[in-house]
């Protein structure tokens, strides 16, 4: 029998359905589903169409839910107002359907100038660059579009959320360290020692000078040494 098996970390996990390759009926039934689920390759494609057609095709429908499902036929460039105006900007999964789109259309020319025997490094470079920059976007909108399946959130807002909450773990973590400092009166009698010897070297020299001197010596702030000072004394 099948069973659900988790594989990877973190944003990484994914759940998959195993199939025993001993249970022959089982093995059988889940491979044929997986070449019925493949792209269908029409005669004379290349490598990739087939799939290319089929995420196309997804895309469209996702410009169909905010009424512009033509907004791309047949078009290499994105016109972003009528996108614009249904109030969708460049993170929504229709602006980054849309870019895809027009990438994919410039790849298709670019790719029929070369059948056509209208090959030059121009077409070459920008077929090339076609197709990275569909690549580009697919990752995109798994990233940015995409959901989380265990959360319900965006996967980029769960990332943006981990990134303030180690930022805030970091602030904290650095407060408690000057805390740390400002109790410790090891720190405090050494800046103190040290102080005194340069007054007693260079009698001229102002609190805020010596605290210049001899601050990052304890890493921390010149203000803070010169708070030290000030409350032992030293003018």
């Amino acid at each position: 029998m099948p069973k659900k098996v988790v594989r990877g970390v973190g944003m990484t996990q994914r759940e998959i359905i195993q199939h025993e390759a001993r249970d022959s009926k089982e093995f059988v039934s889940a491979v044929n589903d997986f070449f019925k689920a493949q792209p269908v390759e029409l005669p004379g494609d290349m490598p990739g169409d087939a799939l290319d057609r089929e995420n196309a095709e997804r895309f469209r429908a996702i410009l169909a839910t905010a009424g512009l499902a033509d907004l791309m036929d047949g078009k290499c460039a994105v016109d972003c107002r009528p996108l614009i105006a249904k109030g969708l900007n460049e993170a929504s999964a229709q602006w980054i359907a849309a870019h895809w789109l027009a990438a994919y259309q410039s790849m298709l020319m670019q790719r029929q100038r070369l059948v056509d025997e209208q090959t030059s490094r121009t077409t070459i470079g920008k077929m090339l660059m076609d197709a990275q920059e569909m690549g580009r976007l697919q990752e995109r909108m798994w990233w940015r579009a995409g959901v989380d399946p265990k959360t319900g959130k965006k996967r980029e807002s769960l990332a943006v959320g981990k990134q303030k909450q180690e930022m805030a773990i970091g602030k904290a973590t650095n407060a408690r360290r000057i805390q740390a400092q400002d109790i410790n009166p090891d720190w405090h009698e050494a800046a103190v020692f040290d102080a005194m010897e340069i007054k007693q070297r260079h009698p001229s020299y102002s609190r805020w000078r010596i605290a210049g001197e001899i601050y990052e010596k304890f890493g921390i702030t010149r203000g803070r040494c010169d708070k030290v000072l000030r409350a032992n004394g030293i003018e």
